[in-house]
């Protein structure tokens, strides 16, 4: 996406008084849990929940389009895994991963951010409303979705340098021949993930594995990294398609099933994914704060798996091994 300097200037002036960008350059404290070259993950003071996390890029970024490939998948990808992290340090069955885009869709910050927030049942307020549409009028704008999308995936992966997907490259290479979907309002289809539209409102996409995985942290790196990408780019074409003035970009892990909701948003949309603040101790959010920075240390770390234990290793062996201190009991 090319900013004009106009825009550049904007954004010069939004990093003076970003917050964020304060945090990042030391200027302002927060409660970090995860920190590396590129990104930054904190204590949300505004909390859903117990454990409720901000994970940012460090550079400014006030929308996600505008972060460049290689920097969005570590990015992504580091979020995966900060997530499974704090579920684990809250002891939680799951959590939400939520990304607003615009103001109203709850977007409350000119730096580009998501939420991690864990909890043990997929809050209400951010359960993706259902409206049974029949599908001719959420198959109105397939196929634009679907010529958009496809084209920008094909991009993608060249700009990432990797190869393209089996079934995209047969396509390119016979553009006469027919793709068999897996469903009738696919709009991207490929040999590990697919999308489809939704009825949560008008403008609405779900991303999924190509197989069916029932939580986060059994998704391949690659795979979730493919899938955000697929949604930050339904995002931006939700944007065009519908004239929206927002988007936002749901993740919720409970066990059902793994899928990221597009859902593009305008002004009184009837949606709310706005959160009662949950009122918390200093003591809590320190607690919350030095178990999931525990848990995040780990991340990237190889833990060695341990062998099966011997259990027919004879007393005559282990004396011989300068454990000679042990005694047969009669």
């Amino acid at each position: 996406m090319q900013l004009s300097e106009d825009q550049k200037k904007a954004i010069e002036e939004q990093k003076k008084n970003c917050i964020f960008c304060k945090i990042v350059s030391g200027e302002a404290q927060a409660k970090k849990v995860f920190e590396d070259d590129i990104v930054i993950a904190i204590m949300n003071i505004n909390p859903a929940s117990k454990g409720h996390l901000l994970v940012m890029p460090k550079e400014h970024y006030f929308l996600p389009t505008l972060i460049p490939v290689p920097i969005f998948d570590h990015y992504i990808k580091k979020t995966k895994a900060i997530a499974e992290a704090a579920k684990k340090a809250m002891v939680n069955f799951g959590c939400t991963i939520f990304i607003a885009n615009g103001g109203v869709a709850g977007q409350q910050s000119y730096h580009f951010m998501a939420h991690i927030i864990p909890n043990d049942s997929c809050p209400s307020n951010f359960q993706i409303p259902s409206h049974k549409q029949r599908e001719k009028e959420i198959a109105r704008n397939l196929d634009a979705i679907r010529q958009n999308l496809f084209g920008i995936m094909i991009n993608y992966f060249k700009a990432s340098g990797k190869n393209l997907p089996k079934k995209i490259s047969e396509l390119l290479q016979d553009k006469q021949k027919n793709i068999e979907f897996s469903h009738e309002l696919t709009v991207y289809e490929d040999d590990s993930i697919y999308a489809v539209l939704g009825d949560g409102n008008e403008g609405h996409v779900i991303v999924r594995p190509a197989k069916e995985i029932k939580s986060l942290d059994e998704v391949d790196d690659e795979v979730f990294s493919e899938m955000a990408f697929a949604s930050l780019y339904s995002s931006m074409i939700l944007f065009q398609i519908y004239n929206a003035h927002g988007t936002n970009i749901i993740l919720n892990d409970f066990g059902k099933g793994i899928e990221i909701h597009v859902l593009s948003r305008k002004e009184d949309d009837g949606l709310n994914f706005f959160w009662n603040l949950t009122k918390l101790s200093i003591k809590d959010i320190e607690s919350s704060q030095a178990a999931i920075k525990d848990k995040c240390d780990m991340i990237g770390v190889i833990v060695p798996k341990k062998g099966p234990v011997d259990m027919d290793v004879k007393f005559e062996e282990l004396e011989g091994k300068k454990t000679k201190h042990l005694r047969r009991v009669p």
